[in-house]
């Protein structure tokens, strides 16, 4: 399924993306993410994706780190690392797991060169300006280790409140997302469309994987570093 948009800039401006907007946000908001089907299938399928590698894992604005309680939960064995622009997350991921947690954006990642075996972007991309993401990748293959695995997601075909409430500030589909990544000398080797329906989840992704009545609401791509 191809949609052809070039990335894009959202709207015309100022960059919400502040540590203040995203300390509220994760402190009023993690709830309601809990309960979403969607959300909840992304961390699932992200977690069985990675259940056969280990070493040290990068999880790239960290949030809420619920997927670091499902890498838990599930005993894999990765040493667990994040960096996120707010404290509030940090401060959360250090209390409830080991680690290494540090405040930083993704322009910046306060790691050595090529130290981790994976690394996270997932529903990152979408709030960095245009013009800093090639720089955002790069960084993000600095830290990856040769033949990493480097997993993204963003959000598609996006309602305009929604892309404002959230804070994103361009929209991909899956053949620019796609291009950037590669761009930053990563190979794609998988592409997983995940689809927002509220209820009877399984249901309707097996006939839309039929009958394609439903554009994709996220898509997640695991690359490796080259």
């Amino acid at each position: 399924m191809k949609h052809h948009k070039h990335v894009c800039q959202v709207g015309n401006f100022e960059n919400p993306n502040t540590k203040k907007f995203w300390n509220e946000k994760i402190a009023i908001s993690g709830e309601n993410l809990l309960k979403s089907p969607i959300y909840i299938q992304k961390n699932k399928w992200i977690v069985k994706a990675i259940e056969n590698i280990s070493g040290k894992l990068l999880d790239v604005g960290i949030g809420y780190g619920y997927l670091e309680e499902l890498i838990v939960k599930n005993k894999l064995n990765f040493q667990l690392n994040g960096v996120d622009i707010s404290n509030y997350a940090i401060n959360s991921a250090s209390k409830k797991f080991d680690g290494v947690f540090k405040v930083a954006g993704v322009d910046k990642i306060p790691f050595a060169d090529n130290i981790f075996d994976c690394v996270l972007a997932l529903d990152v991309l979408e709030h960095i300006p245009t013009v800093k993401l090639p720089e955002a990748l790069l960084e993000m293959n600095r830290v990856l280790k040769k033949g990493g695995m480097f997993i993204v997601s963003v959000p598609l075909n996006e309602s305009k409140i929604d892309k404002i409430m959230n804070g994103h500030l361009k929209e991909f589909n899956t053949d620019t997302i796609k291009s950037e990544i590669q761009k930053a000398e990563f190979l794609v080797t998988k592409i997983k469309y995940l689809y927002a329906f509220r209820s009877l989840v399984l249901v309707k992704n097996l006939i839309n994987n039929i009958f394609k009545i439903k554009l994709p609401n996220l898509v997640i791509l695991i690359s490796h570093k080259i």
